[in-house]
């Protein structure tokens, strides 16, 4: 889990400046080998309100659409 603070997101209390750099210090392979991942594609948020996670790309595809 994870949380934005001062335009980080901050995972087990380290702040990443990006969501890739989150999701890449989080993800191992089954072989338990590093991997990159698309922040975008790995990380979902609930917004207020709701009670369904969302993939955070959905999100700013969305927005980009409007």
């Amino acid at each position: 889990e994870g949380r934005f603070l001062d335009g980080k997101i901050v995972v087990n209390g380290v702040a990443y400046s990006s969501l890739s750099k989150a999701a890449d210090a989080l993800a191992v392979t089954k072989k338990g080998d590093k991997t990159s991942l698309n922040g975008w594609r790995y990380w979902e948020a609930k917004r207020p309100g709701e009670t369904v996670w969302i993939k955070l790309w959905d999100l700013r595809e969305a927005l980009r659409r409007k």
